[in-house]
């Protein structure tokens, strides 16, 4: 009994430390789980009790590192995620998210095209700070919950 209610208070703790943001955009949610130097993003609005599978995972180290991405919110309901720093990968089968590698030739003049005028695209940071500065200064139209 002592460990069935042990593992039952692990579990709603575990939870209640977790941060969730939401990013909307129209139709399309993804939620995103910040767990120390991870970060975890999810097609569609989860709590932590119902989180599928399929997922994002940005993952930082060091004292210089952290996260910094872009998220393109497409008409066709796919999010498109421009890493900058840290390492993303894709974990189970999800098709709607489309992690984007590009080297500076394409995406410098991706940024001067987009730069004051996000419109479906949210800068994301593990410095929560930063990116709502980033994004209220660019007027990005993605409704974040913080």
């Amino acid at each position: 009994m002592k460990y069935i209610l042990l593992g039952l208070l692990l579990i709603f703790t575990s939870c209640e430390n977790e941060h969730f943001i939401y990013y909307q955009y129209n139709s399309t949610t993804v939620t995103r789980i910040d767990k120390g130097n991870k970060i975890y993003l999810y097609y569609g609005k989860y709590n932590c009790n119902n989180l599928p599978e399929s997922y994002v995972k940005a993952e930082y180290s060091g004292l210089n590192s952290g996260m910094q991405a872009y998220l393109t919110f497409l008409p066709d309901e796919t999010v498109e995620i421009r890493r900058v720093m840290s390492m993303f990968e894709k974990v189970g089968m999800e098709s709607k998210f489309k992690i984007i590698e590009e080297d500076n030739t394409i995406f410098n003049p991706w940024m001067e095209k987009i730069k004051n005028n996000y419109k479906n695209t949210i800068e994301i940071s593990d410095i929560k700070a930063l990116e709502q500065e980033s994004n209220a200064k660019n007027h990005s139209k993605i409704n974040a919950r913080y």
